[in-house]
């Protein structure tokens, strides 16, 4: 079996501060098989990130993505290569289809999404467990992804490289790529999902990643 986190941000989110050096050197340190760097708006990091693992010969599979911020709330786009300009909900998930990428929704029951049962169906997968998301939000996403027929996958939501690996997805075995895991995810090969949603530890992460957007836009960063 493998362990991937499906959902990380690096410092090209505004409110995130982890570097893709120190997010391939932790994500080794626990044992986390397969990352998605899923930056807010852009895939910089992403590309960063495959660069770290190629020049250190890392062994972690990177999922390419990104946190897309649309007119109805945050969806997640994995194995794309291009940015994606559209805010509108339905333009956005085309233009990750037109790359043959995946669309996720993320924290499907945070305040910030305003989806309905029929966005929701539009998606390959659900995030079921997110490390910033109540106890809940992750109640009700689960039941969501078994209503509309979807596989589940986990993701921390880490801006910071404490939160990285605290919820995982558990994957039936270790991908040799980037195709094969595509494949994996849409047949379901997906063994679970794990994690420690503690009250605490997201409300100190939200509280960090709030005050360091704020203190970069102060400085114009």
């Amino acid at each position: 079996m493998a362990v991937a986190d499906f959902h990380v941000h690096l410092k090209y989110s505004r409110d995130s501060c982890i570097s893709p050096k120190a997010l391939v050197r932790t994500a080794y340190k626990k044992g986390i098989d397969v990352v998605a760097v899923t930056d807010h708006d852009t895939l910089r990091g992403s590309f960063e990130t495959l660069e770290v693992v190629k020049n250190c010969r890392s062994e972690i599979l990177v999922v390419p993505g990104v946190e897309v911020s649309t007119t109805s709330g945050h969806v997640i786009g994995l194995f794309i290569q291009e940015d994606i300009s559209a805010t509108n909900f339905v333009e956005a998930i085309e233009q990750v289809k037109e790359q043959d990428g995946l669309v996720v929704i993320p924290h499907p029951f945070k305040k910030s999404q305003k989806f309905g049962e029929n966005e929701f169906a539009m998606a390959d997968l659900i995030e079921a467990l997110n490390g910033r998301a109540t106890t809940k939000e992750n109640e009700l996403a689960m039941s969501l992804g078994k209503r509309v027929n979807r596989p589940l996958v986990a993701g921390s939501d880490a801006h910071f490289s404490f939160e990285l690996g605290r919820i995982l997805t558990i994957l039936a075995w270790k991908p040799n790529d980037l195709d094969e895991l595509r494949k994996m995810l849409l047949s379901g090969c997906i063994v679970g999902i794990k994690g420690n949603s503690d009250a605490l530890t997201p409300r100190l992460a939200h509280i960090l990643s709030f005050s360091l957007e704020m203190y970069r836009r102060i400085v114009g960063f």
